[in-house]
């Protein structure tokens, strides 16, 4: 999952005046329902936010966003060449049309949570991207990486959220964006 790319890709941290108006702004659109959700499992939720931020410029409605190389792992699932991808079986996408797959190909929600793991969830796709997705959000955030949310290891919460591991204990992240963390730590600690 890609971040927003206001902000240029290099180690300059942004504005003063940009992280205001961005905080603002996840703050007017997601902030009260991110606090009530977060209150009830005990979840930082300036995390949260800084995530919305990352993923989706606190944009509401939250933009989707189509990923070809997923929809092409769920075809190849679908057609018997690979057993597996991130939990998903030839099980979970039987019967299901072209179209059906590009849904599941695609991220949602503020969160951008992809598709496919609305059927890891038991919901709908339609419950990612719909009233919901910020619970929805949070829900699948907790069930994948809850432990780093409950230590307060956000740095490992941030790259788990994109990549689906914590972290490396040696090397760069592993993000698309090598910047993701970084600005997603800076985020988190503006909006404590």
């Amino acid at each position: 999952m890609a971040g927003i790319w206001w902000w240029p890709r290099s180690t300059e941290p942004p504005n003063l005046g940009d992280l205001r108006y961005l905080m603002g702004k996840v703050q007017h659109n997601y902030g009260a329902e991110v606090d009530t959700i977060c209150r009830k499992h005990r979840l930082p939720p300036e995390y949260f936010k800084a995530l919305i931020l990352l993923e989706c410029g606190g944009q509401k409605p939250a933009p989707s966003r189509f990923e070809a190389g997923v929809l092409e792992k769920l075809q190849a699932i679908q057609a018997g060449t690979l057993d597996r991808y991130s939990g998903i079986t030839a099980a979970h996408l039987q019967g299901r049309s072209a179209a059906e797959l590009r849904l599941l190909a695609t991220s949602w929600g503020p969160m951008q949570i992809m598709g496919y793991h609305a059927l890891l969830m038991g919901v709908s796709v339609d419950d990612l991207k719909g009233q919901k997705a910020v619970f929805y959000g949070i829900k699948w955030s907790k069930e994948l990486y809850g432990r780093y949310l409950r230590e307060y290891r956000l740095k490992d919460a941030f790259h788990f959220h994109n990549r689906g591991r914590p972290y490396p204990s040696l090397g760069p992240p592993q993000t698309h964006d090598p910047y993701y963390v970084d600005r997603g730590l800076i985020y988190a600690e503006v909006l404590k």
